[in-house]
């Protein structure tokens, strides 16, 4: 869907038109052109956000892969254990 979403953008062209709904059936395109253009508003709104302090200030917060992950939360970005350790604190640690 954000390919969709990123080529409706770039040629201008509506969803529905690029993926071939018929336009007779006018409420199913819009209802495809409007979730499409929801989805990619949503990932665009992640895309936008930057670090606001530290050394890493300005730059992305979160990775497109990240966002377009099935488990993806706002607010987790890592998945490595210094990620995880950061987030749970020594609980997180490894078993011994």
């Amino acid at each position: 869907m954000w390919n969709l979403y990123q080529q409706a953008k770039n040629w201008s062209q509506r969803p529905s038109l690029i993926f071939g709904l018929d336009e007779r059936c006018q409420y199913l395109c819009y209802c495809f052109d409007e979730a499409v253009l929801l989805f990619g508003k949503w990932v665009d709104k992640y895309l936008d956000m930057k670090e606001q302090k530290g050394k890493n200030r300005g730059k992305p917060l979160y990775k497109l892969e990240h966002i377009l992950d099935d488990n993806f939360k706002e607010g987790q970005r890592s998945r490595s254990l210094r990620g995880l350790l950061a987030l749970m604190g020594p609980a997180a640690g490894m078993a011994r």
